[in-house]
């Protein structure tokens, strides 16, 4: 009976941990960033405004400047001191569009430039929490 309950588990086990290792998050799509808007990108119109502009810059930002494969220090080049913090502290991360969604990371939006450790190149970007027109629409109200 015991060994019953043994190979039981070992099966559950290695099925939740198959069907965990195996479901990758959506990759992030840019069109997502238009419901942000999609305001020109300049270096000097970012520095000087606010999360919800900066928000609205993002989708030609990353439709003008091919950032994957860049340097880290492309990215601090062109928006400046990080203004948020993403997982770890060689991500660059930014506060961006409306406060009306919360996350892990605190009130509204983050865009996070994710670095390989060992290059220190950026190899992919990510938005926390994830765009929904829903959230960013409430944010008009």
């Amino acid at each position: 009976m015991l060994m019953k309950i043994l190979t039981f588990l070992t099966l559950l086990l290695s099925v939740l941990c198959f069907t965990g290792c195996s479901s990758e998050p959506e990759p992030f799509n840019v069109e997502d960033l238009k419901v942000l808007g999609t305001s020109s990108f300049s270096k000097a119109a970012w520095a000087e405004a606010e999360r919800e502009e900066r928000g609205a810059m993002l989708y030609d930002l990353l439709n003008t400047h091919n950032l994957i494969g860049q340097p880290v220090e492309v990215v601090n080049e062109l928006l400046g001191e990080q203004t948020s913090y993403y997982i770890h502290d060689s991500f660059p991360a930014y506060q961006v569009g409306p406060t009306n969604v919360h996350s892990v990371h605190g009130i509204g939006y983050i865009m996070a430039f994710i670095t390989d450790p060992q290059t220190g190149r950026i190899v992919k970007y990510d938005v926390v929490p994830k765009l929904t027109k829903k959230a960013v629409s409430l944010s008009s109200l």
